[in-house]
């Protein structure tokens, strides 16, 4: 049948209807409204296209607030946590780092394994100077001289983060050198791969569930439940 040559309104629609006819549609015309790129229109039907800007206007979702940020992460808790990690995480710890931005606590990598030799190593506190004491992992064992200051050197993690302790580079880089168990000779940063207790810059230095935060007075963070103080952490 042969479409009315004139553009429907409402009454001759209704009219229309009401005598029963029946007409072909397909040429009477859709207005397209001038923003329809924007707003993932279809300029041949009109309707949503459903596609990646359905639905957005000016690059944000449409009736959102804050329209065009990342979604926020849901907590999550470690599972020596008692409770899980705040979103967002706090603001990451002040500790001492070199005019790179990098924490001192690695500076020992800087040492080569030549001149960490000059280091000495122990098997019992007799075996180091007045104010150290030799720090191991075993007894009877091999050990290196640490601080009690913690003015003079940094603190360092032992023992997979049981307890902490202070160390020259020198002597840090003697222990790894020498692969001497219970020191951490990892290379920072360590992109979530810190358990509880052991160092830290920064929270991705952590595992998920696990803030770092910073052991007073020792230059260094520590990964710590939320709840807790890296002061937690006991001293070797």
């Amino acid at each position: 049948m042969r479409p009315f040559p004139f553009s429907l309104t409402a009454p001759s629609l209704c009219w229309a209807l009401a005598l029963g006819c029946s007409f072909d549609l397909s040429d009477v015309p859709v207005r397209i409204p001038p923003d329809a790129g924007k707003r993932g229109i279809s300029a041949d039907s009109g309707q949503a296209t459903g596609g990646r800007d359905a639905g957005v206007l000016d690059g944000g979702s449409a009736g959102t607030p804050d329209a065009g940020l990342p979604p926020p992460v849901s907590p999550v808790r470690h599972a020596s946590c008692a409770i899980a990690a705040p979103s967002p995480l706090p603001l990451a710890p002040q500790i001492l780092t070199d005019a790179r931005g990098r924490p001192v606590f690695d500076r020992y990598r800087d040492i080569s394994c030549e001149e960490a030799a000059d280091s000495a190593t122990c098997t019992q506190v007799l075996d180091c100077g007045p104010g150290s004491r030799c720090i191991l992992l075993d007894q009877p064992g091999i050990g290196v001289c640490g601080d009690r200051q913690a003015e003079v050197y940094p603190a360092m993690s032992f023992d997979d983060g049981r307890c902490v302790t202070h160390r020259s580079d020198l002597a840090h880089a003697r222990a790894c050198c020498d692969g001497l168990p219970g020191f951490d000779c990892r290379v920072w940063p360590y992109q979530q791969s810190s358990t509880p207790g052991q160092l830290c810059a920064r929270h991705e230095d952590c595992e998920l569930g696990l803030v770092c935060k910073e052991r007073r007075y020792s230059g260094v963070g520590l990964c710590v439940c939320p709840d807790l103080d890296a002061l937690d952490i006991p001293w070797c």
